[in-house]
């Protein structure tokens, strides 16, 4: 995923349709993976470490403005300026990228921990 979002990034630079195009095409893929981690990474956090869980589950949360983006904003973007794209997907592509660092910081360890926890 971090590959394609560099794609995404460079493309926006040059081509922000073509970035949007892009972003449509992992749409699907991007709210799969919410859903899982969701399903099943919280859910053996809440079982078994609950009173460490508060940063997971706010980090969880977030999913919430990704879909947000990808089912609302990003249709809309096909009618903006260059420029207003350009500014709408690079933000996107950051905000989603501290995402993964803070699921990889706090809410894998923990899951990992959880899975193992008695």
């Amino acid at each position: 995923m971090r590959v394609k979002l560099a794609e995404i990034a460079r493309a926006c630079q040059t081509d922000p349709a073509s970035a949007v195009s892009q972003l449509q095409a992992i749409h699907k893929q991007v709210l799969h993976h919410s859903v899982e981690e969701e399903a099943r990474v919280i859910r053996v956090i809440l079982q078994r470490l609950k009173p460490e869980s508060a940063e997971s589950v706010r980090i969880m949360q977030e999913h919430r403005w990704v879909v947000e983006f990808l089912e609302r904003t990003l249709a809309g973007l096909q009618t903006e300026a260059p420029e207003k794209v350009r500014e709408e997907v690079l933000k996107f592509v950051q905000d989603l990228r501290s995402h993964f660092e803070e699921e990889e910081k706090e809410v894998f360890p923990l899951a990992l921990r959880a899975s193992q926890a008695k």
